[in-house]
């Protein structure tokens, strides 16, 4: 049986609030509402006192948006479920939330059936990634799911931690230590091994000699590239191909 995950709920529409308050069955979902706020401020202080699994907010608020709130809890709570509720179907808004992971966006007026769907959704993500962290299946947090898969597909690329870390809305060094946590490797150890095995794949299954080869997994330089190849796969590239 699961617990009750905790939900925040932030508008500055105290009338929307309570109407929420009072409409929603929120154990019927598998939801208690720990907490209410008015502004993004208000919100982040409860969030560091519950630490909330799912943040249902609007973006409009004084003080504190919920695109800045969102931000803030991506860093404090990488797991949180957000869902943005908004009287403006502004693309820019849509793409921060995009940006930000939301799960989703609800246009105001919220339609109760629509809400309760959405937050019934969030509630079975959080459930399953909890069943398989439980049955020993290796999940990672959305965040770092991101910064792998953006790994996986730009591997060739030039990539830096500043410049991963602004994708997702954290500071650089708090998502070197998150992937660390998650991984048990450093970003640039995690990429060197996708270019490694993505080279010994051109290897066994290439004529492309080896200057070629390094070129297309990222390494400007043929010796330096040889040199990383013997020492983690404890052969010369050439003496791997002649294996093969």
């Amino acid at each position: 049986m699961y617990t009750l995950l905790k939900l925040i709920i932030v508008d500055d529409d105290k009338v929307f609030l309570n109407g929420l308050i009072k409409h929603m069955n929120w154990k019927e979902m598998g939801i208690e509402l720990v907490a209410t706020a008015t502004d993004g401020i208000e919100a982040l202080r409860l969030c560091k006192i519950y630490k909330p699994e799912i943040v249902l907010t609007d973006i409009s608020m004084p003080r504190m948006n919920g695109i800045e709130l969102a931000t803030q809890i991506r860093e404090l709570i990488p797991d949180c479920q957000i869902v943005f509720i908004s009287v403006h179907s502004d693309k820019s808004y849509l793409k921060m939330a995009i940006k930000l992971r939301a799960i989703d966006y609800i246009d105001k007026p919220v339609d109760p059936f629509e809400l309760k769907e959405v937050l019934t959704n969030a509630v079975k993500l959080i459930n399953q990634d909890r069943k398989n962290k439980s049955n020993g299946i290796k999940s990672y947090s959305r965040t770092i799911e991101d910064i792998i898969l953006y790994l996986q597909n730009n591997y060739n690329q030039e990539i830096t931690i500043e410049f991963l870390a602004s994708q997702v809305y954290l500071t650089p060094n708090y998502l070197c230590n998150l992937f660390k946590k998650e991984t048990g490797k450093t970003i640039n150890q995690y990429i060197t091994e996708i270019r490694i095995e993505k080279s010994k794949e051109m290897l066994a299954n290439t004529y492309k000699n080896i200057e070629e080869i390094a070129n297309e997994v990222g390494y400007n330089d043929a010796r330096y590239f040889s040199k990383l190849f013997r020492k983690i796969v404890g052969k010369t590239p050439s003496e791997f191909r002649r294996l093969c």
